[in-house]
């Protein structure tokens, strides 16, 4: 009988001792591949600041190549009762008014919002402009005309672009009255992008959040990549961004205008955005529609990993089509280059290749 309990005594640690150790085995190899594929991306923690001594480091720390571009606060005027140009995670932009003795005119400010006093916020806040410092000798990328560093006034002003958004302007239009004006000036303003495209390519730049509501569209229809908030250095709304588990320090970011190579591994390089270019032609093609439609963030990750791409919408020319598609090549070196996207808009601009198919209306004066 004692021998019978002692056996079964032993099979039962046999199982225990199994269980465990299967349990073990299974959590270091989730945790091996959880820092595989994702541990570059969380090795600077989320930190949130209690006093303004840190801010201040971070801008002095940043402040000499800011010197040159330093204004005056008695210089600026922010019309705080004329609305909101536009807000994201970190920062709202507002129309303001610049008087100087050699300058008076309409601009932008963008400001961190009041309840956004971190780390990650203000660090973004002086990369954006030392981004924007380096890309200023560009007509696509929208100017840096100035900042204000005071200890409670730190404002960025930004070049003043009065038709706003593009992903604003694709909306307010209509595929029953477009225009082959309309159509023509719709691939001007995304060769201009191109354009912008291929300088952050000069520079070794990735944007990181090429879309329609990115880029600013100026009085005369001049298109600009603008909101270098995510952009970073190779050297070294609405729903639109979402919180990913690799993500962690950076805030939300717009997973469905991101490619394969970031949803797998979490990294970024200049093809990178290339292929959401891509999608903000498809944006364009469906006059704003959103990508993938309403789906998780799961549900899209999965259809990635699948190689299912966006559909040609409906309307849409097989060349621009074909284009876009060119873009979303799983492989980065099978993508075209930002020249290469030039030339093919190029050739659309000068043949009669329309955007959208079907029956455009006579040409109006938009």
């Amino acid at each position: 009988m004692a021998e019978s309990l002692l056996n079964s005594d032993s099979k039962t640690i046999q199982v225990v001792v199994g269980s465990s150790a299967a349990f073990f085995l299974i959590t270091a190899t989730f945790v091996i591949a959880y820092r595989k594929y994702w541990g570059k991306e969380t090795k600077q923690p989320y930190r949130k600041i209690s006093t303004g001594h840190e801010i201040d480091d971070i801008i002095q720390d940043n402040l000499k190549p800011m010197k040159d571009w330093l204004l005056d606060s008695a210089d600026i005027t922010v019309h705080f009762d004329k609305g909101i140009l536009g807000q994201g995670e970190f920062s709202r932009v507002l129309p303001a008014r610049l008087k100087t003795n050699r300058i008076t005119c309409p601009v932008a400010v963008k400001m961190i919002i009041e309840s956004r006093h971190d780390y990650i916020s203000h660090t973004n806040f002086c990369e954006e402009i030392l981004r924007l410092i380096t890309l200023h000798n560009h007509s696509n990328i929208i100017k840096l005309l100035g900042v204000i560093l005071n200890k409670d006034m730190k404002y960025m002003v930004l070049e003043y672009a009065s038709r706003g958004d593009m992903f604003a302007y694709i909306k307010s239009l209509s595929f029953q009255r477009m225009s082959k004006t309309e159509d023509k000036r719709l691939v001007r303003l995304t060769c201009d992008v191109t354009l912008a495209l291929q300088y952050l390519e000069e520079k070794a730049i990735v944007h990181r959040d090429v879309a329609a509501r990115n880029v600013l569209i100026t009085e005369d229809y001049v298109a600009k990549l603008a909101d270098f908030g995510l952009s970073r250095e190779l050297a070294c709304h609405t729903g639109e961004y979402v919180k990913v588990p690799w993500s962690e320090g950076q805030g939300p970011l717009p997973l469905k205008w991101m490619p394969p190579e970031f949803v797998t591994r979490g990294i970024f390089k200049i093809k990178s955005d290339i292929w959401s270019f891509g999608v903000l032609m498809w944006e364009i093609a469906t006059l704003g529609a959103t990508p993938y439609g309403n789906i998780s963030s799961y549900e899209f990750m999965k259809i990635l990993r699948n190689g299912e791409r966006l559909e040609r919408p409906k309307g849409c020319s097989k060349k621009w089509f074909s284009v876009m598609r060119k873009c979303w090549h799983a492989p980065l070196q099978l993508r075209p280059s930002a020249k290469a996207l030039t030339g093919e808009l190029d050739d659309v601009m000068t043949s009669d290749e329309k955007i959208f198919l079907g029956t455009l209306v006579r040409d109006v004066d938009c």
